[in-house]
C-alpha cells in the first residue's frame, strides 16, 4: 500500500474511533441523551475498538527494547560460533576428565579381581588418547592406580609391560614421579 493510503486509512479510523468514545463517554455520562437501545451498542462498539487498539499497540511495540540482537556481520557470526566451539570444548574437556577419574576410581576398586588386565588397559589406552587434553593431576591419578595394582599383583607386570613402557617414556616430564614409580616396579619384576 502506498504511504499516503496508510495514512489516510490510519487517521479514517482514529476518527471514527474518537468519535465512537466521544459520544459513548457523553451519551453513559448524561451529557448527551441516547436512546436506550443505541447506548449498549455504542458502548458494545467502543469496548470493541478499545481493546482492538490496545492488542494493536501491545502487538507493535517493543517493551524491553532489543532482547534479541540479530547478527549484522560475519564477524559477529564467526565470534558466536568460536564461543561455541569454546563452550564444546570446555565441555569435552571436563567430560574427558570425569570419564578418566571415573575409570581410575573403579580400576582401583576393582583391581583385587582376579584378572585386573583388561581393567588396566582400559585406563592405559585413555590415559594415552587424553595426554594433553586433561589436568595433568587426573593422568597422574590414573598412573598412581596403575602404579598400586603393579604393586599388589607383580604377576600382571609381564602383561601390562610393553603398553605401560610405551606410554611412560612417551609422557612429558609433569608425569614423571608416576610413570618412573612404574617403571621401578616393572624394572622389580618378581
Amino acid at each position: 500500500m502506498p504511504t499516503t493510503l496508510k495514512t489516510h486509512l490510519f487517521y479514517t479510523f482514529l476518527a471514527i474511533f474518537v468519535a465512537t468514545a466521544v459520544v459513548t463517554l457523553c451519551g453513559v455520562t448524561n451529557v448527551i441523551v441516547v436512546r436506550e437501545g443505541y447506548l449498549t451498542a455504542l458502548v458494545t462498539a467502543f469496548l470493541i475498538e478499545l481493546a482492538g487498539a490496545v492488542i494493536a499497540i501491545f502487538k507493535s511495540a517493543n517493551f524491553f527494547g532489543d532482547v534479541e540482537k540479530p547478527l549484522k556481520t560475519e564477524d559477529d557470526l564467526r565470534k558466536s560460533i568460536g564461543k561455541l566451539d569454546s563452550a564444546f570444548g570446555y565441555l569435552n574437556r571436563s567430560l574427558n576428565e570425569q570419564h578418566i577419574h571415573f575409570q581410575s576410581r573403579l580400576t582401583s576398586m576393582k583391581h583385587l579381581a582376579p584378572t585386573p588386565e583388561t581393567d588396566t588397559m582400559v585406563l592405559i589406552s585413555i590415559v594415552k588418547g587424553n595426554v594433553g587434553n586433561v589436568p595433568p593431576e587426573i593422568i597422574n591419578e590414573s598412573l598412581g592406580v596403575i602404579a598400586d595394582i603393579l604393586e599388589m599383583k607383580p604377576h600382571i607386570r609381564v602383561n601390562l609391560a610393553p603398553s605401560l613402557i610405551s606410554l611412560c617414556k612417551t609422557l612429558p616430564a609433569e608425569y614423571a614421579g608416576e610413570s618412573s614409580r612404574i617403571l621401578q616396579l616393572l624394572e622389580n619384576k618378581p
